[in-house]
């Protein structure tokens, strides 16, 4: 059996019973602040499967594949530490990505790192555990993960640590996470790249999701013909399969501002207002706009609300 991991999203299923936040937290030392991320926590009485809890189609497609191949799934969680699809958790805010109002690095005095932070934050957690752990209890099984820069970059140093045993079974997708892995791991990076995207429906998507859309392929494609292959068999293979394939040419789209982008849709919804997908396919495809998927949803929602008026 396999093991499948991905990061958790930002994105959460709406509800009324939303959790602990990073809003929440007083700025401290990095201790100080996972003590009370912690207690929080486990003073949160409402909880749902994390696989409720998350969404958006980069987490729906590791789910799909995970089912696929009969595999556990795991999320590696900045607030929780790596949990169980099945866990129950509450409905929190938190990330360690930068830019965002609820970056915890915002509540951190200096020193911080997101390593450090993953160290305090998965000690004694009432939800999660460390991925060294999960790992080790799983040394004979595939373990395929789907990760971002930053979530490569909070578990950086229990990778580093693996043994060899430990190392050969993991494969990574990303597209721009083979340099953030520790040089004694970048042969288990599957090398995918925007070729990806001409594999037409299932396959083409944006940034964001694209680790989940590269997994996605091999759980489909690549693992029933090398089942048995090697980390290097395995990257030789999918270069092989793509070797063929014409280089992805990126469609280079206009930005515009909030502004702007809300006249159009007001522009283009005189019928009345299309689903937040499809008006950003009529965005992207025929006028040519970029348009970043929460950043567009955001919009979208003030203008609907300025229609329901």
């Amino acid at each position: 059996m396999a093991i499948v991991i991905t990061n958790c999203t930002s994105r959460k299923t709406s509800r009324d019973d939303i959790g602990p936040s990073t809003s929440d937290l007083r700025t401290g030392t990095l201790s100080e602040v996972a003590r009370e991320w912690r207690k929080k926590l486990t003073t949160t009485r409402s909880q749902h499967p994390a696989s409720t809890v998350y969404c958006g189609r980069g987490f729906r497609e590791v789910e799909a594949a995970s089912k696929s191949l009969h595999a556990e799934l795991y999320i590696i969680s900045a607030g929780l530490g790596v949990i169980h699809s099945t866990t129950k958790i509450p409905c929190y805010n938190l990330t360690v990505a930068t830019g965002t109002p609820v970056s915890i690095k915002d509540k951190v005095t200096p020193p911080y790192t997101p390593q450090a932070w993953w160290k305090a934050v998965t000690s004694d957690n009432p939800f999660g555990q460390t991925l060294k752990d999960l790992l080790a209890k799983n040394t004979n099984e595939l373990i395929l993960l789907a990760l971002s820069r930053p979530y490569v970059g909070l578990v950086f140093d229990e990778l580093e640590a693996l043994t060899a045993s430990n190392r050969e079974n993991l494969r990574f997708f990303g597209k721009n996470t083979k340099s953030a892995l520790p040089p004694i791991l970048q042969d288990n990076w599957m090398p995918y790249d925007d070729r990806l995207q001409t594999l037409g429906k299932g396959y083409s998507g944006t940034h964001s999701d694209f680790a989940q859309r590269a997994l996605k392929h091999f759980v489909h494609i690549i693992l029933p013909t090398k089942p048995n292959a090697s980390a290097l068999e395995h990257g030789q293979y999918i270069s092989q399969h793509f070797l063929m394939i014409k280089s992805y040419e990126k469609c280079e789209r206009r930005k515009l501002d909030d502004d702007m982008i809300a006249r159009l849709m007001h522009q283009h919804s005189r019928g009345g207002m299309l689903t937040t997908t499809a008006l950003l396919k009529v965005f992207r495809h025929n006028l040519g706009i970029a348009c970043e998927q929460s950043r567009f949803r955001k919009i979208y929602e003030l203008v609907q609300n300025e229609y329901q008026r």
